[in-house]
């Protein structure tokens, strides 16, 4: 008797992980731009914060929260990359290894950015955030909440 045919392959399952990859990227891009265009100056109001007007306190969490998961992922993304292009290098073994541990630690600070990006959405007063910052409020519904 043989065995029923599966569906799996690597190759499908390779092709889903790529897909939510590139899905990911997208949802970042959309809040660096978002973020970039309530900024004084992008890149360097991702560590500044520094804003462009100044914000209601419902804005200024959202836009906290938003400008910390873009930080986070463009270390996370930089990292994964240079893992990539060193690993099979000898001579960056030590600092692939280091680099490996720091993305670790970035991943889990996303997921808590992530989870607290989720907490702002859910606490902040939409009325607020409707009304000087529509765009940033909905670029924060959909990435942590929808």
């Amino acid at each position: 008797r043989s065995s029923p045919p599966t569906s799996y392959s690597p190759a499908t399952d390779k092709a889903g992980g790529n897909l939510m990859q590139v899905a990911i990227a997208v949802v970042v891009c959309w809040q660096a731009v978002t973020v970039s265009y309530h900024s004084k100056s992008f890149p360097s109001a991702l560590w500044t914060g520094e804003t462009n007007e100044v914000l209601n306190p419902a804005c200024a969490r959202v836009f906290f929260v938003m400008r910390w998961n873009v930080m986070l992922a463009c270390f996370i993304i930089t990292a994964k990359a240079i893992i990539a292009a060193t690993q099979d290098i000898q001579a960056c073994l030590p600092f692939t290894k280091i680099l490996t541990i720091m993305d670790v630690i970035a991943e889990l600070a996303k997921w808590g950015c992530n989870m607290w990006g989720l907490y702002v959405v859910l606490t902040t007063d939409e009325k607020q955030v409707q009304g000087q910052c529509p765009d940033l409020w909905i670029c924060a519904w959909w990435s942590f909440l929808g």
